[in-house]
C-alpha cells in the first residue's frame, strides 16, 4: 500500500492510472467485509480515488471499476450508464483492428448483472444468452448458464422448464475455471429443489450482491431497507413453505423413516435460512441474524439432518459459521469468532467432502482472522 502510495504521485501515466485503480479496488474490498467496522469510510475513498482519475484521464478500466463501485452504494442505473459506452466502445475498436476472434464477453457479462441485480431478469438473460451458448469461448459459461436459470426462475412470469434446461447443460464443457468449478458442484442440488428461485437468491448473497443494497453504502437508506425487507419476506415464505423450522428441524426429521424423503424442503430451508440471516444482519437485525445462524449450525451438526443432506451441496454450515463469526466480531467477540474462522477456514482447504466456493470462503475467513488477532 505505501509503494502504491508512491505511484500515485508518478510521472509515468501507466503507473499512476494503475496504482489509483488497484487502490481504489482495495477500499472497495474493505467496504464488503462483513465485519469491518470502517466500511462507509473505505467505501468513500474508494469512490474519490476513481472519481479524479476518470476526471483526469477518462480511462476505460476507471469507469469499468467506478460502475463496480457505485453498483455497491446501490446506484444501479449509474453503473449502467458507464459500462454500456465502455461495451459499445470496445466492440467498435474490436472491429476496427479486425479482431473479429475476440469478444467482450466480460462487458456483457457485467452488464447482465447489473440487470439482474435491478431484478430486471429479462434483459439479463437476453444478455447472457449469447455467453452460454454453444459457440461462446466465454471462460465463465456455467457461471452464465447459472445466472440465466435463476432469471428464468424468478421472472415475473416465470420459466421453469427453460430454467431447468440450463441447468441440465451445466459443466458440459472439460476444461472448468474455479468459479465454474465452484457452481458445478451444486447441481445435483439445484436440479432436485422445488424451489428454483432459491437459486437466485445464492447468486445474490454469495457473490455480494445484497450489499448492493446496504443501508449503511447506500445513498438511499430507505429504499434499501425496504428492499432487503420484502426479500427477507420472500425467503421467509420460502423457508415456512418446507413445513420445517430451523429450530426443531433436527427433531422434526429424527423421526422420519427414510430421510431422504425430506431432504428437498430440508436443504431449502437451510439454505433460506442462511440467506435471510446475511439480510437480518446487512440490516443491522444482529440478534435475529445470530439466534437462526446459531441454530442452522447446531442443526447441521445432528446426525438426522446430516443424513437427509447426504447428497447435497454441504456449502450452508461452513458459511453460516462464517456469517456468525463476522456477527461475533462485530459485537467485539474475537475470541469466539477466531474460534470459528478457524474450523471454518481448516474446512475450507480440506479436499474432504468439498462444497461450493469453499476457495472464495478460505479466502474471507483469512482476512476475518487477521482482523481478530489484531483485536485481541
Amino acid at each position: 500500500l505505501v509503494v502504491l502510495g508512491q505511484c500515485t504521485t508518478s510521472p509515468a501515466h501507466e503507473a499512476k492510472t494503475y496504482s489509483v485503480i488497484v487502490l481504489a479496488l482495495h477500499h472497495l474490498m474493505l467496504s464488503q467485509q462483513e465485519y469491518n467496522k470502517d466500511v462507509l469510510r473505505h467505501m468513500d475513498n474508494a469512490e474519490k480515488l476513481i472519481t479524479q482519475l476518470i476526471e483526469a484521464d477518462n480511462s476505460i478500466v476507471g469507469r469499468l471499476v467506478k460502475s463496480h463501485i457505485v453498483r455497491r452504494r446501490g446506484r444501479i442505473e449509474e453503473a449502467v450508464l458507464l459500462i454500456d459506452p465502455i461495451a459499445a466502445q470496445i466492440k467498435q475498436e474490436l472491429v476496427v483492428y479486425g479482431r473479429t476472434d475476440v469478444q467482450p464477453y466480460r462487458f456483457d457479462f457485467d452488464r447482465a448483472m447489473l440487470h439482474f441485480v435491478k431484478m430486471d431478469y429479462g434483459p439479463a438473460a437476453a444478455l447472457l444468452e449469447p455467453l452460454h451458448a454453444e459457440n461462446s469461448s466465454f471462460n465463465a459459461k456455467v457461471l452464465a448458464t447459472a445466472v440465466s436459470a435463476a432469471c428464468h426462475a424468478m421472472k415475473p412470469e416465470p420459466d421453469a422448464e427453460r430454467s431447468a434446461a440450463l441447468l441440465k447443460t451445466m459443466g458440459e464443457e472439460d476444461d472448468l475455471g474455479r468459479m465454474d468449478q465452484a457452481i458445478v458442484l451444486k447441481k445435483p442440488t439445484l436440479m432436485a429443489r422445488t424451489e428454483p428461485r432459491l437459486l437466485g437468491y445464492e447468486i445474490f448473497y454469495i457473490f455480494g450482491h445484497l450489499k448492493c443494497y446496504s443501508p449503511t453504502l447506500s445513498t438511499s437508506r430507505d429504499e434499501s431497507i425496504n428492499w432487503l425487507q420484502a426479500r427477507l419476506a420472500e425467503l421467509d415464505a420460502i423457508a415456512a413453505a418446507t413445513q420445517f423450522n430451523i429450530s426443531t428441524v433436527a427433531t422434526a426429521v429424527a423421526g422420519v423413516t427414510d430421510p431422504a424423503v425430506v431432504a428437498e424442503p430440508v436443504e431449502q430451508l437451510i439454505a433460506a435460512t442462511l440467506i435471510a440471516a446475511s439480510i437480518c444482519a446487512l440490516k443491522d437485525d444482529l440478534d435475529r441474524a445470530e439466534q437462526d445462524l446459531a441454530q442452522l449450525i447446531e442443526a447441521c451438526s445432528t446426525k438426522p439432518v446430516q443424513l437427509a443432506l447426504a447428497d447435497k451441496d454441504p456449502y450452508a454450515k461452513p458459511w453460516a459459521m462464517y456469517e456468525l463469526a463476522a456477527v461475533h466480531i462485530r459485537r467485539g467477540k474475537y475470541l469466539a469468532a477466531k474460534s470459528l474462522l478457524q474450523t471454518v477456514e481448516k474446512r475450507a482447504k480440506s479436499a474432504k467432502n468439498p462444497f461450493s466456493f469453499s476457495h472464495m470462503l478460505a479466502y474471507k475467513c483469512a482476512g476475518a482472522i487477521k482482523v481478530c488477532d489484531d483485536s485481541i
